[in-house]
């Protein structure tokens, strides 16, 4: 029963990136048994993608599959470990087990996000927090934002370069990195790799959008984003780790398989409870486009690209972009930007 629910899934076998994950570079062989090629069965296809309801169910599916392959496929040496409780608990917790953000960030956003906000409305906003008014700043007057020579000063001259959406995408990006949590010693250089890691990539989205026809501050929160679902779970290994007092017993090789494994429909849900919308969450959730969607998707091939680029510039090489185009299904002429280089995170 549950290989006819895998397959019928396209789980029945376990995915093989064509570029490893940010958090896989230095990862052990997985536990789980794992594919050379991607899933020959195409993604469950969703004509609706605007249907929230359909959203939600197709990825809570897919995560509760990808549960059960974990638990089925543990391998007995993990038996007297904390790893069938920490995929167990997740399995039984469901949605509950993503984080909400703080009450005044989900307002900020809120406010953000009326349609009748005004520049004064989201000056009064960002300036109740120093922090905030300093991301907006830094946003507008990065390589992205810049216009001309006239550096912003203000944040009323800030907000109006960006517009709201830019003003959301600061949001969001100090909402999720003060979700930033310590899952312990021996995991907590995984947590600054991915989220450093999600941080190059939202500015190489937002660089890479307009040659696929997506709105660039849209490509910016999904980049920033699209790896949120490791994020929560390491925010769930150190929920347990307060609860247990103690350090976990998770080799390195299960939880980087986890990772993996759970991390696309894990972050399509959380984006779904952080409001960015159902289209949205299923581009998040497809990212890795093994195997491609047989939907039409630039939003998620532009998240797929800027990672392939990401990855292959933190490792010193240079990204093929036939293969790359090939891997990931990707729409028009195989070519990147001469120009993606010059993209600094931290301008």
């Amino acid at each position: 029963m549950l290989r006819s629910i895998l397959k019928k899934l396209g789980l029945a076998k376990s995915e093989a990136s064509g570029a490893p994950d940010a958090v896989a570079m230095d990862a052990a062989p997985a536990p789980a048994p794992a594919s050379d090629a991607p899933d020959a069965t195409p993604v469950p296809v969703i004509d609706a993608r605007h249907d929230l309801v359909a959203v939600r169910a197709e990825l809570t599916a897919a995560l509760h599959a990808r549960y059960h392959e974990l638990l089925d496929h543990l391998p007995a040496a993990l038996e007297n470990t904390d790893a069938p409780a920490l995929v167990r608990s997740l399995l039984e917790e469901g949605e509950s087990a993503i984080r909400q953000p703080p009450l005044a960030a989900q307002k900020a956003l809120a406010a953000a996000r009326a349609p009748d906000v005004t520049v004064n409305d989201l000056v009064a906003l960002v300036s109740n927090d120093p922090g905030l008014a300093q991301g907006l700043l830094r946003y507008a007057n990065s390589a992205l934002c810049a216009r001309g020579d006239q550096p912003c000063v203000s944040l009323g001259s800030a907000i109006e370069r960006v517009g709201t959406r830019g003003v959301e995408n600061v949001l969001l990006s100090s909402m999720v990195g003060g979700m930033l949590c310590r899952p312990g010693t021996s995991y907590d250089d995984l947590v600054r790799l991915v989220w450093t890691h999600m941080v190059r990539c939202a500015p190489l989205a937002h660089a890479l959008a307009p040659r696929f026809g997506v709105d660039p501050e849209h490509a910016y929160a999904l980049g920033l984003l699209h790896d949120s679902g490791k994020l929560v779970l390491f925010e769930r290994v150190s929920r347990f780790r307060q609860s247990w007092r103690r350090e976990l017993n998770l080799p390195r090789h299960f939880l980087l398989w986890t990772l993996k494994r759970l991390h696309e429909p894990m972050g399509g849900l959380a984006a779904l409870q952080w409001g960015l919308g159902p289209r949205a969450a299923w581009s998040i959730a497809h990212h890795h486009r093994d195997p491609v969607p047989e939907v039409a998707d630039p939003a998620g091939e532009v998240i797929f690209l800027a990672e392939r680029f990401d990855l292959a510039r933190a490792r010193g090489v240079v990204l093929d972009a036939e293969q790359v185009w090939a891997q990931g299904g990707l729409s028009g002429v195989p070519a990147l930007p001469d120009d993606l280089d010059r993209l600094d995170p931290a301008a």
